[in-house]
């Protein structure tokens, strides 16, 4: 069953993928200056850039280095979810590699897009969470996720391998790690 469901799952990500080069390549057809248009063929290091107004915490480079996977593109992150701790929304970008591995790294916020420490403490107080010594102030696993708090800035680090498997807890913690020695 896991199997039919995986084989499902890299048909939908092929069919997305065709149907972006596909796209990608009706844009580049429609602009008269050829300078002007973007390279359909995939995105390489220079051409990759945050998305929107919000900053990604890494670059794309960085993120390579550590998962040891070439990011390919980067969308914006975030989701708006209720726990037994209150609601947490997060910003951030989501990071898609060359293997269909996904990284995302965001930031935790309040309404008004600042940083929400508070939010992150009734969170990791819920216990619905399992405690992860040793990254940030203080740092908490939940459903593959890592949530971590160094100083007024909480974060969550996620992320899923080429086989749609939550990353491993170590890779977790050094990106992590990296995000927090970056701000």
């Amino acid at each position: 069953m896991h199997a039919t469901r995986r084989v499902r799952h890299q048909a939908l990500r092929s069919a997305a993928a065709i149907a972006v080069v596909l796209l990608a390549t009706a844009c580049v057809d429609d602009v008269d200056d050829p300078e002007e248009a973007e390279d359909p063929g995939g995105a390489s290091e220079s051409s990759i850039e945050s998305p929107g107004e919000y900053t990604c915490l890494l670059s794309p480079e960085e993120v390579t280095e550590i998962i040891d996977f070439d990011v390919t593109g980067v969308e914006p992150g975030g989701e708006d979810v209720e726990t037994s701790g209150g609601s947490l929304v997060w910003e951030g970008c989501e990071f898609e590699t060359d293997s269909d591995a996904t990284v995302e790294l965001s930031t935790i916020v309040d309404e008004s897009g600042e940083p929400d420490v508070a939010s992150y403490d009734a969170f990791a107080a819920s216990g619905d969470v399992v405690p992860v010594d040793g990254v940030g102030d203080s740092a908490v696993r939940f459903r593959g996720s890592l949530f971590v708090k160094s100083g007024d800035t909480a974060y969550v680090v996620s992320g899923d391998n080429q086989h749609g498997e939550p990353l491993e807890l170590e890779v977790l913690e050094e990106l992590a790690a990296a995000v927090i020695n970056a701000a």
